[in-house]
């Protein structure tokens, strides 16, 4: 193999297994262009949930609570509507999660249903002519919910 041929090293594991320790260790010119999808990922989510939850959570002097994520029946009574609260003191039952620096308490009557669902923060315009309705505020991407009433509120969860 030729000097000039491209060569691609790749370190895999998971978080905590050393690749940010070995990288330190290697010559700069033996590793060449770095990316560390780890940074990518922080840089991409600190800007949406976890920034904008940070924000409110400091503006309402809650800095370190972790927030309560979960469903309730929806007023329409045709489904499930969303909760997302700051929350001090969870109940002992709930299931805590760790997402970006964030704690997320999840009661247990909750995780089948919320299981997998991606929280993130949008503002923004609807189209790409910057005209029309502005889009802002969370937004919840749930991989169980099969269904939304005629509201728009709430999430039917069944076949």
């Amino acid at each position: 193999m030729n000097k000039d041929t491209p060569r691609l090293r790749m370190f895999a594991g998971p978080n905590g297994s050393g690749k940010s320790t070995f990288k330190k260790l290697i010559r700069q010119e033996l590793l060449g262009v770095y990316i560390n999808p780890d940074e990518i990922e922080k840089e991409i989510c600190d800007r949406g949930f976890a920034a904008k939850l940070k924000e409110i959570l400091s503006q309402e002097k809650k800095e370190g609570w972790r927030v309560k994520f979960a469903d309730i029946p929806a007023a329409c009574g045709a489904g499930f509507e969303y909760v997302l609260e700051p929350c001090f003191q969870p109940d002992p039952a709930d299931k805590t999660f760790y997402s970006r620096g964030i704690e997320i308490s999840v009661p247990s009557a909750c995780i089948k249903r919320l299981l997998g669902s991606l929280i993130d923060f949008e503002e923004g315009f609807i189209d790409e002519n910057f005209t029309g309705l502005i889009k802002l505020g969370f937004t919840i991407a749930n991989p169980n919910a099969k269904s939304t009433c005629d509201c728009g509120c709430s999430t039917g969860y069944g076949a």
